[in-house]
């Protein structure tokens, strides 16, 4: 969405096609809205079906084949959905389109409006969009992200283990994957020469990844362009008076809490959320916590709940001494951004190695959810307070995500 908002804001006219609509109204950003099931999932979503889905990790990989299956189920039901079905019947004019990875199908709306395609990618590491854009695998040196927590100084069997992945991957991708898509295609597009979705992947004209290589290098042709941090530059909520007093009325610092969108936090066992309380308890920082309940059992005055937070300002404001993340990428970039360290508690897809990376990097802690004790919890966020190495790390990756030639909204719309 941040790059869609970045291209109307500079005088293209917009029309996107998804669930979430813009928070705000946009100049030249007109958006139809296509739900399906997945909405609800999300919404619905305990912590239980969460646990029960955490990564059990194999020596093989191939966490992104659960990926491709949820994103099939999508595709699906998005081009069953009336507004798709009209968008693929109708004969307006467009000059590109920009879909997400993993959504192969919907790349036939650049063959049926014959213009150049786009694609975003949210990860920062894919084996089959390198294979595509004609881009190096570097499978010594750049590990299978959604897979494994190796680094980029990878063992031999690691290297073993990597080159396995994503050679698997590559095999189920052209084998099973993109003939899942081509055939959802072919259920409900009637267009006549449409090419095999295999085909329009081939044709991608530019694929916009969600990285920085100056802290997560990684070898990119021409026809890739990194745009990490995108919507950083682009949030300017301010902090609502009464957290922005919450967060000024102190000395000692005010830690982030935050699990994201996706993972309900206020659904996490209790005695998961006794193990936070008492430990706040003991801290002399005041603790910002973002969670969907008014109040909790034992709550020391330090802490304050909070059901929504403007993220970057929290981050960015001065006091923020720690962020307590579940390690979303777009979160990991925010803190980065910020100089915050972080004690990171994954859950899913990429949020394990982006807590690995802050954590093999010097700037935070990484802490397992089935490890989860008073004693571990405590420890590791008293080590990111209390060590000034954590924070001069923070700092010091800070200053380099900054220090830019072309914010990531120029480079956007420039390669665009």
């Amino acid at each position: 969405i941040s790059v869609l908002k970045t291209l109307a804001q500079r005088g293209h006219q917009v029309v996107e096609y998804s669930p979430f609509p813009p928070k705000t109204q946009v100049a030249n950003y007109s958006h139809t809205e296509i739900h399906t099931s997945v909405e609800n999932m999300f919404k619905n979503l305990t912590f239980e079906e969460i646990h029960k889905n955490l990564p059990k990790g194999s020596v093989l990989g191939l966490a992104t084949l659960g990926i491709w299956r949820f994103a099939n189920s999508i595709c699906d039901e998005a081009f069953q959905h009336q507004n798709m079905r009209k968008l693929l019947e109708s004969k307006d004019n467009f000059d590109l389109v920009i879909t997400a990875s993993t959504f192969e199908s919907v790349l036939v709306f650049g063959h049926k409006f014959k213009v150049p395609t786009v694609v975003l990618q949210p990860f920062a590491y894919s084996p089959t969009l390198n294979r595509e854009a004609g881009n190096a695998l570097s499978i010594a040196s750049v590990p299978d992200s959604v897979s494994f927590l190796f680094m980029s100084q990878m063992t031999f069997f690691e290297r073993l283990q990597n080159f396995i992945s994503v050679s698997l991957t590559l095999f189920f991708y052209y084998h099973s994957q993109l003939d899942e898509q081509d055939a959802i295609v072919r259920k409900y597009y009637r267009g006549s020469d449409t090419p095999k979705v295999a085909d329009l992947v081939s044709k991608v004209s530019l694929t916009l990844v969600n990285n920085f290589p100056p802290i997560d290098p990684q070898p990119y042709t021409p026809n890739i362009v990194p745009i990490g941090g995108i919507s950083i530059a682009m949030d300017k909520t301010v902090l609502p008076q009464d957290v922005k007093e919450f967060m000024d009325k102190t000395t000692e610092g005010v830690i982030y809490f935050s699990f994201g969108t996706i993972v309900p936090a206020h659904q996490l066992p209790k005695e998961v959320l006794q193990i936070f309380v008492n430990v706040f308890r003991q801290i002399p920082q005041k603790v910002l916590w973002k969670i969907e309940v008014e109040s909790l059992p034992e709550l020391s005055d330090n802490v304050r709940l909070i059901k929504w937070a403007p993220q970057i300002a929290v981050l960015d404001h001065p006091n923020c001494v720690a962020f307590i993340t579940h390690g979303g990428l777009n979160s990991q970039l925010e803190a980065i951004h910020s100089g915050v360290p972080t004690v990171g508690i994954p859950f899913f897809i990429d949020q394990p190695y982006n807590v690995r990376f802050n954590e093999h990097h010097g700037i935070g802690v990484k802490l397992d959810l089935k490890d989860l004790s008073e004693e571990t919890f405590h420890s590791a966020l008293t080590s990111v307070l209390n060590n000034p190495k954590y924070k001069e790390n923070a700092q010091r990756l800070s200053h380099i995500f900054r220090d830019r030639p072309m914010s990531p909204a120029d480079s956007a719309v420039f390669w665009v």
